[in-house]
């Protein structure tokens, strides 16, 4: 009979086995053979295909107890399995080579049959594995019946193991196991170097019981092949494989904080992981593998698709991910070994908006203005459609007697004339003229003419100066910012020059022009920086126009109140204010007030006990009530005949302040007394008519609101509702409320009472000189009183309220 031999190695791939003496008796057990191209172990990019099994392992070896088998990994398809990855599992089946179940720690090319094999079969499972997540097992024929060792041969009846710490610079020794069989029994030990996740192992050249662990083991096991003979036969017999080797001192990754995605899960969208948190001996090397995942996926994102090339911190979002779910998967190694952590997964991948539309004219423009010398000519942008935000460009045209061709092809462009208005000149006198608007956005532009004006005539005598649309001021009012102002726009004779005068006013804004505000020293110029005597007051500027016809005086809007600078400690610009009933059993509730300072400003209360006197302003000679430490209090009868106040304290990262609200009236026992003519209503609240307010009790607006906000056209009406309370928390009716705004740029509302509920509805018509312009406010004084009672003083109250405009 003629015998032939197959070795076969699982050396890496481009690289030969290499044999070594052993010495005479000594059997060589040599791994996995390369396939198609590509070596066990060896990862790399992702394949075109999932791996396609062309034909399957074959097991080699004896079924016999104590023999050892050897699998390859049977032939693939080449262009399915670039750089792929091998692992094996080994299965005890039936006599029939069904029902088979997993061996354990038998993940190895090699197999050492055990004595629990006899009488069943054998198969070695091969799955290959790409790097874009391909998978593909593939499973040997079963072997044939395994059948017991021959008499005396050599047989083992506990396993080897390993004994010692899997670290480099240690020794580990292998407890070569018992064995049974005809004496003598020689035994020989093979050291082999595993992957930790499974796969074919490597042969040492150690042959010997102990084993001094290498660098190169790092984050490898170990497990000794231990062979025997006799007289008989051989045998063989696989320890379990250590756990992975580790390097003194060097600590391996742990994950403290899983990776987090940003960015929105939209396709095109540009997605960015952070590697989280990890602990363990630098350096750390960091990975990245993105996942495509139906649902969430499992919590390591193991049942997740690997995205082929998907190696680095960003991700751009394809097609193929719509619907699905991404996750990304950081490993971080060391010295010491590596690690893995999965961050949560995003939303749904959803589909990229739709293409922008270019502009495309719905209305042409329009003109406004008397086409005089020395008139200002305002031109409207019309009317478009097209994806939002769309920019316009002005460019004005001269054209003659006829007016033109209706595309403005036949006037002259006037040099310099691109804003919305324009101020005619001796050139444009006998001329009639046009204004050409063009519309920008992200998809394209488009251009549309006005229809011409009248023919324009000469200047009449000189026209003083007259504002026809005041300054506009822009900066934030806070100490230390600039603010700057506009010219506004000015009718008149020309030349028309100009001067400004910033003034300071009290909280009301002073009158629309102005004119009662304290003049600014100095501040003379188009800017001026806030200072910290502007705190709490709200600025204007003025601007002076000066012609050959006369001069005239127009005032901004005024600002807010100038806050004071926010970098620094708390500091409360508006007390804390208590509101309810000053009832037993009925509750309080606490306002912090208004505060400035270094953001973020947390607040803490606490409820105060004070004397009929109401205590000190700061309430430190008032008793702390104790556990009344949140914004809301309930009166009990200890308060009864008190007044109370609340103490907040603002903190910050520069500082702490505390300080008190006013005290309220004394606390009254049981049922509220309640005011004449005071009437329950369905929330549980009391309204009372006005003429039941008097001194020291004041009326209080706390509620407003506009409809619509903003405001977007003139020809809409305004609707303004206004809530009315007094300072003891009744809902107050048949009080008297005003409305105006300020400058004047609505029709007035008449005064209206207030409602059962406290409410009153005030409507007025925008003015054609009502602003309407993204991010502009427009103000409305209020107030509040009582019939027949003082404007200003008595029970009134007043406040200062704005609304948006959006152009």
């Amino acid at each position: 009979m003629k015998r032939s031999t197959s070795w076969h190695s699982d050396a890496p791939h481009g690289r030969r086995p290499r044999l070594r003496s052993l010495g005479a008796g000594t059997i060589l057990a040599l791994a996995l053979l390369a396939v198609s191209g590509a070596a066990t172990g060896y990862a790399g990019t992702s394949a075109a295909a999932p791996p396609q099994n062309v034909r399957a392992p074959v097991i080699h070896g004896p079924a016999r107890e104590g023999q050892l088998l050897r699998a390859d990994v049977g032939r693939w398809r080449a262009d399915t399995v670039k750089r792929a990855v091998y692992t094996f599992q080994w299965q005890r089946c039936n006599a029939a080579g069904a029902a088979c179940t997993d061996i354990a720690q038998a993940t190895d090319a090699v197999y050492a049959v055990r004595h629990g094999d006899i009488g069943g079969t054998l198969v070695a499972v091969v799955t290959a594995t790409t790097s874009d997540g391909g998978t593909t097992p593939a499973a040997s024929a079963a072997t044939a019946v395994v059948e017991p060792a021959k008499a005396g041969a050599p047989a083992v009846t506990v396993r080897p193991t390993i004994v010692g710490t899997p670290a480099v610079g240690k020794v580990l020794t292998a407890q070569t196991g018992t064995w049974a069989g005809t004496e003598p029994v020689r035994l020989r030990v093979r050291w082999r170097r595993c992957p930790a996740n499974g796969g074919a192992c490597r042969d040492l050249t150690r042959v010997a019981e102990t084993y001094v662990v290498r660098r190169r083991d790092v984050g490898q096991t170990l497990r000794v092949l231990v062979t025997a003979k006799n007289a008989v036969s051989t045998g063989s017999a696989l320890s379990d494989p250590t756990t992975a080797v580790t390097l003194p001192g060097v600590v391996p990754p742990t994950s403290t904080g899983e990776p987090v995605i940003g960015g929105t899960a939209q396709v095109g969208s540009v997605l960015q992981a952070t590697r989280g948190d990890w602990r363990g001996t630098q350096p750390l090397r960091f990975a990245y593998q993105w996942r495509r995942c139906q649902g969430a996926g499992a919590p390591d994102a193991s049942d997740c698709r690997v995205i082929g090339g998907a190696t680095s911190a960003t991700y751009v979002a394809h097609r193929a991910d719509l619907g699905a779910r991404l996750r990304v998967r950081v490993t971080a190694t060391n010295a010491a070994g590596s690690a893995t952590a999965t961050s949560n997964p995003t939303a749904a991948v959803v589909a990229a908006p739709a293409q922008p539309e270019p502009p495309r004219a719905a209305g042409a423009p329009t003109l406004r203005g008397t086409a005089r010398m020395g008139q200002v000519l305002t031109a409207t942008s019309g009317s478009w459609s097209g994806t939002a935000p769309i920019a316009f460009a002005y460019r004005w045209l001269r054209c003659g007697a006829s007016g033109g061709s209706p595309d403005g092809s036949g006037c002259t462009a006037i040099p310099g004339a691109t804003g919305a208005a324009y101020r005619l000149t001796r050139a444009d006198v006998g001329t009639r003229l046009r204004v050409r608007v063009t519309a920008s956005n992200r998809a394209g532009t488009a251009a549309a003419v006005s229809a011409p004006t009248a023919t324009t005539q000469a200047q009449a005598a000189p026209a003083a100066p007259r504002n026809v649309r005041e300054p506009l001021l822009t900066g934030t009012p806070t100490e230390g910012q600039t603010l700057t102002t506009s010219l506004g726009d000015w009718a008149g004779a020309q030349p028309i020059t100009y001067a400004y005068q910033w003034v300071r006013c009290g909280a009301d804004g002073g009158r629309a022009d102005g004119s009662n505000c304290a003049v600014i020293p100095g501040a003379t110029t188009l800017k001026y920086v806030l200072a910290a005597g502007d705190v709490g007051k709200r600025i204007r500027s003025r601007i002076i126009a000066r012609n050959a016809g006369g001069q005239q005086t127009a005032a901004s809007n005024a600002t807010a109140q100038v806050a004071p600078l926010a970098s620094g400690p708390p500091r409360d610009t508006r007390e804390p204010a208590i509101a309810g009933s000053t009832v037993q059993g009925q509750t309080l509730t606490a306002t912090s007030g208004a505060w400035v300072g270094a953001t973020p400003i947390t607040f803490s209360y606490q409820w105060v006990r004070c004397g009929a006197d109401g205590g000190r302003p700061d309430g430190s000679n008032c008793a702390a009530i104790p556990g009344a430490t949140k914004t809301r209090y309930a009166l009990v009868a200890a308060d009864v005949g008190r007044r109370l106040r609340v103490r907040v304290t603002g903190r910050n990262a520069k500082g702490v302040r505390t300080v008190a609200s006013n005290a309220t009236v004394r606390i009254a026992g049981g049922e509220p007394a309640l005011p004449a003519g005071a009437v329950k209503l369905p929330n549980g609240r009391y309204s009372i008519p006005v003429t039941s307010v008097s001194l020291p009790v004041r009326l209080v607006i706390n509620g407003v609101s506009f409809r619509p906000n903003p405001v977007r056209t003139r020809r809409t009406t305004l609707e303004l509702r206004v809530h009315v309370v007094d300072t003891r928390g009744f809902v107050v009716r048949d009080a008297m409320i005003f409305a105006r705004s300020t400058p004047l740029l609505t029709s007035p509302a008449g005064e209206q009472r207030t409602a059962m509920n406290g409410w009153a509805v005030l409507r007025m018509v925008p003015k054609a000189s009502f602003p309407l312009r993204t991010g502009y406010n427009v103000q409305f004084f209020l107030r509040a009183r009582k019939p027949g009672g003082n404007l200003l003083a008595g029970v009134s109250t007043r406040r200062l309220v704005q609304v948006r405009t959006a152009g």
